[in-house]
């Protein structure tokens, strides 16, 4: 339930779930200024993301829920297996 703001890029896996949890992010706003790295955001459920910058391959795998801004360009194998959720994009890519 808090705010985290990153002032830069993020390597790999930001808000992805931990090795023996099943979910991810859970709760809070994360802001990154800059890029986020390959398989970041997996399993979120619920909580906002926004990213400035771009975002890496095979982000947002088996989304549950959630909101997640993108402002730059998007990696490849985007959203495979979300549930549901809001992501709002400058890119025409689909999901």
């Amino acid at each position: 339930n808090g705010t985290i703001h990153i002032y830069g890029n993020t390597r790999n896996y930001l808000g992805g779930k931990p090795v023996g949890k099943n979910e991810g992010v859970v709760d809070g706003i994360i802001f990154v200024h800059g890029n986020v790295g390959n398989y970041s955001i997996q399993r979120m459920r619920r909580g906002v993301i926004v990213v400035s910058g771009n975002i890496g391959d095979h982000c947002c795998k088996d989304m549950v829920s959630g909101s997640i801004v993108i402002k730059g360009k998007i990696g490849d194998h985007f959203c495979e297996g979300i549930k549901r959720g809001t992501i709002v994009t400058t890119q025409k890519k689909m999901c």
